[in-house]
């Protein structure tokens, strides 16, 4: 399983969590009779919410693409324009270049999904936006995508996450899951070990089975131990 796919594993896991079924490498064909494929679908059947989802990672291992306001502010730069190489194409959005109204059509009449779907684009990468300017930059994102396709369609959402970023809320939605048994997802069990440490239930072993320690002083210190684990190999 390549870089890629894992990236792709833990954008799946997310959309699960948030109650949506979900596809890895849905291929679709384009309109020049090519093939490509969309990294993960998903749909939330209630809402009517199809979420076209693009993972992207890429460069040495840390490096990270930082649009900050300097950039949008001194050089008049869109965030569109930022992602742009030398030669004007699209680096990490070129997904977009595939995003119409029939491209649309032809997922939504395979999956069965009705009319007035509501789209969501979510880009998962190594690129960071500053938090003053995300607002904007979701923007100019959201004004491309609409050009791209007709009204038949509404563009619900844009949302932007690092892969650190996208991790980080698939632990916070798992901790506050009530479930007792694994999940059969690994970026999920994965999420569900790392809060087992976090906020660690301590019990002790009797003789007649477990029981809960009388005070929460002991489930305080090994809490504090596996933090500085985690702090420590950062």
């Amino acid at each position: 399983m390549s870089e890629a796919m894992t990236v792709e594993t833990v954008i799946d896991a997310y959309w699960q969590l948030e109650g949506y079924w979900t596809k890895l490498r849905y291929a679709i064909q384009t309109e020049n009779n090519g093939w490509t494929d969309i990294d993960v679908l998903a749909y939330n059947p209630e809402e009517n919410e199809l979420v076209i989802c693009e993972s992207k990672v890429r460069g040495k291992k840390n490096l990270i693409l930082a649009y900050i306001p300097e950039v949008r502010n001194e050089g008049k730069m869109s965030f569109i324009d930022f992602d742009k190489n030398n030669k004007g194409y699209l680096n990490y959005l070129s997904f977009l270049e595939n995003l119409n109204t029939g491209f649309l059509d032809k997922i939504r009449k395979d999956l069965h999904i009705p009319e007035r779907t509501k789209i969501t684009i979510h880009l998962v990468s190594n690129y960071y936006i500053d938090e003053n300017i995300l607002d904007s930059a979701l923007e100019d994102l959201k004004k491309d995508i609409m050009t791209r396709i007709d009204s038949s369609y509404v563009v619900n959402r844009v949302i932007i996450d690092t892969t650190f970023g996208i991790f980080c809320k698939i632990i916070k939605a798992e901790k506050e899951k009530n479930q007792g048994r694994r999940y059969g997802h690994p970026v999920i069990d994965i999420a569900r070990e790392f809060n087992r440490y976090m906020d660690p239930d301590i019990v002790r072993k009797k003789s007649k089975g477990f029981k809960k320690p009388k005070s929460d002083e002991y489930k305080e210190k090994l809490k504090g131990i596996f933090k500085k684990q985690l702090e420590d190999v950062l």
